[in-house]
C-alpha cells in the first residue's frame, strides 16, 4: 500500500511560517523544523522537496490568509471602508502572529536579497498582488460613494501598503500605540465621505 502523508499540512505550513518569521529562511536550520514541526528530515523533504519548498509553500499561506482576513473584515462590517480599517487595526495592533517589525512578505524581500532567488521573486509578487487587492477594495468602496470620487484607487491600494509598512516599524521601534491608532484614524477620516462633508 503506499504511503500517505500522515500529518496536517495546513498545521505544519503554519508553524512553519511562525518559525521562518521569526528566525528568517537563513536562520533556520532543519533541527529547528524537525523540533518545531516534530518531522524527520526525510518526511519534510517528501513533502515540500527542500527547506525553501517549505518556505515558499509558507509565504503562499500567509498571504492567503491575509487576503482572506480582509475579506471577512468587509463581510463583517457594514461598509467595505470599514473592513479595510478594521483590518489595519487588527493587522497592526492586535496581530496573533510574532511580534515582528514587519509583515512575513516584507521581511523576506529584506532577507533575501540575491536578485535571481526564486524566493525574493515570490515574496514580491505576492506583495504586489496583495496591493492589487487592496485597489480592488478602494474600487468598490469608490463605487458604492464610502470615499470621494476624486481619489485613485490604485494611489490609495499604494499608499495603504506603504502605511501598513510604516506603521508596524513606528510601532515596533517606540511602542507608541496611541499615536499609531491616531494615524491610522487620520488615514481613514480623510477618506470617509460621511466625515469628510461635515
Amino acid at each position: 500500500m503506499a504511503n500517505t502523508a500522515k500529518f496536517d499540512r495546513e498545521k505544519v505550513i503554519r508553524n512553519a511560517m511562525n518559525l521562518f518569521w521569526l528566525k528568517g529562511l537563513k536562520g533556520t536550520s532543519t533541527r529547528d523544523l524537525q523540533d518545531s514541526l516534530d518531522m524527520r528530515p526525510g518526511s519534510l523533504y517528501a513533502a515540500f522537496g527542500s527547506k525553501e519548498g517549505l518556505y515558499k509553500e509558507a509565504l503562499t499561506y500567509y498571504a492567503g490568509l491575509m487576503a482572506e482576513r480582509l475579506q471577512n473584515y468587509i463581510d463583517e462590517e457594514d461598509s467595505t471602508l470599514g473592513g479595510i480599517k478594521r483590518f489595519v487595526h487588527c493587522n497592526i495592533l492586535e496581530s496573533d502572529f510574532p511580534e515582528e517589525a514587519h509583515c512575513f512578505l516584507v521581511k523576506t524581500v529584506l532577507e533575501i536579497y540575491e536578485q535571481d532567488s526564486p524566493l525574493l521573486s515570490e515574496a514580491q509578487t505576492l506583495l504586489k498582488k496583495s496591493e492589487e487587492n487592496f485597489t480592488r477594495c478602494f474600487q468598490k468602496a469608490l463605487s458604492d460613494g464610502e470615499i470621494p470620487d476624486h481619489h485613485n484607487p490604485q494611489a490609495l491600494g499604494s499608499l495603504l501598503q506603504i502605511q501598513l509598512f510604516g506603521l508596524r516599524s513606528y510601532l515596533r521601534s517606540t511602542q507608541d500605540r496611541d499615536a499609531v491608532k491616531g494615524q491610522i484614524e487620520m488615514f481613514f477620516k480623510g477618506l470617509d465621505t460621511t466625515t469628510a462633508k461635515t
